[in-house]
């Protein structure tokens, strides 16, 4: 059996922000220093590259736990103030058991903690800006078309539309089903356009860019149908699990070997709290057994 693994999609334009981020980090840092009368040192490289990795791998971590949701400007920009607190935290953890924190005058510290949180989020919501006056301008805007108008499918409008910064428009959905079939939403029933045939010549003939298939895993055999005619065409095909159908409320994604997979029934002792009930219920066993034998 080949090695078969799903690699995660990076954007060029979050690359860029997050190398203007860890610019910023280090630049308000010299700024503060040069505002203290301190002059910048091999500790302050030092400080700036511990800061960087924190602040990356905290960003992207929390990026990752937050995947699919739509964010609002607010939201974003608290969750960037929040991973620069860790951030700080983290590093004043290491500048106490390193004693790295005497090389540091208070006041640039000081200086250096608020300027780069005020920066971080001028960055954030500059880039959010951009990003919508691009797409409003049609530089990176996207056509998409939706196959299979559905719950999931409008789901997607709906996350397109509040995601502006992801240069997706779409154009419509296709679908083979009868009009009884299709759970129509007021947003999806205007923009539903025809068969899937269509949206396939539409495909070859250049008009469309993205294409996300959310037909139910039921589905299987269109499906495959549906990949076998875009094969050969410039768009990008993007398969969304239909995991509607299942009661996910207490659900996690995993990761095996790069093959992702997602929990529909979770152990009662998985986690710190499972480990609090196995080791209640060893006790109660213990108890119980304790009794048996004084009887």
């Amino acid at each position: 059996m080949s090695d078969f693994r799903i690699r995660q999609a990076h954007s060029p334009v979050k690359a860029l922000q997050r190398a203007v981020e860890a610019s910023t980090i280090a630049a308000s840092l010299y700024l503060s220093q040069w505002a203290a009368g301190q002059y910048a040192s091999q500790n302050s490289v030092g400080a700036i590259a511990v800061a960087v990795v924190f602040y990356l791998i905290i960003s992207e971590l929390s990026n990752i736990t937050s995947q699919g949701a739509a964010r609002s400007a607010n939201i974003e920009l608290g969750r960037v103030l929040t991973n620069w607190t860790l951030t700080v935290l983290c590093l004043s953890l290491v500048a106490f058991f390193t004693r790295q924190g005497d090389y540091f005058a208070r006041s640039s510290i000081l200086g250096w903690m608020f300027l780069t949180g005020a920066c971080l989020g001028l960055v954030t919501m500059l880039f959010r800006i951009a990003a919508e006056m691009l797409f409003s301008t049609g530089w990176t805007r996207r056509r998409c078309a939706i196959a299979g108008l559905n719950q999931l499918g409008a789901q997607l409008l709906h996350n397109t539309r509040s995601n502006p910064e992801a240069g997706l428009e779409v154009v419509g959905f296709y679908d083979d089903r009868a009009q009884t079939r299709r759970e129509l939403s007021p947003e999806a029933a205007e923009l539903f356009k025809g068969k899937l045939d269509e949206m396939i010549a539409l495909a070859k003939s250049g008009q469309l860019d993205t294409i996300f298939v959310t037909l139910p895993l039921r589905a299987e055999p269109r499906i495959r149908w549906l990949l076998d005619q875009l094969a050969d065409t410039t768009c990008s095909v993007y398969i969304v699990p239909d995991f509607f159908v299942f009661e996910l409320l207490h659900s996690r994604w995993n990761s095996i070997g790069g093959l992702p997979a997602v929990s529909v029934f979770e152990s009662p002792l998985y986690g710190v709290d499972g480990v609090v009930r196995k080791k209640k219920r060893e006790r109660e066993e213990k108890t119980k057994e304790e009794k048996k034998k004084k009887r």
